[in-house]
């Protein structure tokens, strides 16, 4: 694919598509890509924190999902997601962590 800072769009369902076909380590690269082409692309982060936590990458996938939630704090599916990551991952840094 021809590299256009703008279009994030094919990277994001690209780690869809990989996520559904549970390979995390192409999910992931996906969602990084869709994220280096638009950095307040909150699905991808969302997405990307999933798979990370998926992967025991615990830290980055909280990191991740506190990002999102610091550009779009009104959505309400992201702190569900925080909340059900937050429980799947089991690590105590997450439940010391509010978003605003």
């Amino acid at each position: 694919m021809r590299k256009q800072r703008d279009w994030p769009v094919p990277y994001f369902n690209l780690g869809n598509v990989y996520f559904k076909l549970q390979d995390l380590t192409k999910a992931e690269e996906y969602y990084r890509e869709a994220i280096e082409r638009d950095p307040v692309h909150s699905d991808a982060m969302n997405n990307l924190a999933y798979v990370l936590c998926e992967r025991g990458m615990d830290e980055e996938a909280r990191q991740w999902i506190n990002k999102a939630l610091s550009i779009q704090p009104k959505e309400e599916y992201l702190a569900t997601q925080k909340r059900i990551l937050t429980k799947k991952c089991g690590s105590s840094a997450w439940i010391s962590l509010q978003h605003s």
